[in-house]
């Protein structure tokens, strides 16, 4: 999928998920609304979709703010408190409060990076090592925790680095961690950014046998489901498909 292709998707994700906001105010329609649309960190791709949604709107009767904001687990508790009135939350980020879901929007992919260099080859050889993981509250982290729980890597044998994407290039480039584990929708530019640098690789989650390690944890943990990225996807890969696993995000109103 290249720019043009992204933002079309984008686009098309906005228009249908403004026409089913107004399907559910329904009269309020005709009230000027302004609603608050919690998103996610600068250069994610929740914040590329939220300020899609946000742009889409031409009528002056309606207008949607789209927020920075941690991510997934912040975005539920704003809209249960309500600071917000839409949120995009991440499929298994525990329902807080009287919500309601709108349409589904994409699915974000787990992406495992290391430096060219580095002698991680697999998910266990993080025991010990500085990960990545995304913001504190994010839908990021909550998977990534489960996924290394899984594989034997519990909290307390590696060291957390609560970084986004947009951190995790200086991050590797001072040296300050070993690995990033990084859900975000594929060809995401900030993830395009960040591999194309040519000083990073990807590492698989499993093998490509018909019963993986992937498997395995989607059994576990049903939230997520198996996805291999396609060879060549990135200019820097090595034209093999790599294991991975995904989730799906939503839109939600309070």
């Amino acid at each position: 999928m290249n720019v043009r292709q992204m933002l079309t998707l984008v686009a098309w994700m906005a228009a249908v998920t403004v026409a089913v906001v107004l399907v559910w105010y329904g009269e309020e329609y005709n009230q000027n609304l302004h609603l608050r649309l919690a998103t996610g960190p600068e250069h994610g791709a929740y914040r590329s979709i939220g300020e899609g949604i946000a742009a889409v709107v031409t009528d002056p009767n309606i207008e949607i703010e789209a927020l920075v904001s941690d991510g997934s687990v912040e975005n539920m508790m704003l809209l249960a408190e309500g600071e917000v009135e839409l949120a995009i939350v991440q499929n298994d980020t525990q329902p807080t409060g009287n919500v309601c879901t709108l349409i589904p929007l994409h699915r974000g992919v787990c992406h495992f990076l290391v430096p060219q260099d580095s002698d991680i080859q697999k998910i266990q050889d993080l025991r010990g090592r500085r990960v990545a993981v995304g913001s504190r509250q994010s839908g990021n982290w909550h998977v990534v925790r489960h996924l290394l729980d899984h594989f034997g890597v519990t909290e307390d044998r590696f060291d957390v680095r609560y970084l986004g994407i947009a951190a995790c290039e200086k991050a590797f480039d001072n040296d300050e961690i070993d690995a990033a584990l990084i859900i975000t929708a594929i060809t995401s530019q900030s993830l395009k950014d960040l591999v194309e640098t040519g000083k990073l690789r990807y590492v698989a989650l499993g093998t490509h046998d018909p019963a993986n390690e992937v498997d395995g944890f989607s059994v576990t943990y049903p939230y997520v489901e198996r996805f291999t990225i396609p060879r060549y996807v990135y200019p820097s890969d090595n034209g093999e498909g790599i294991p991975r696993v995904a989730t799906e995000s939503f839109a939600l109103r309070s």
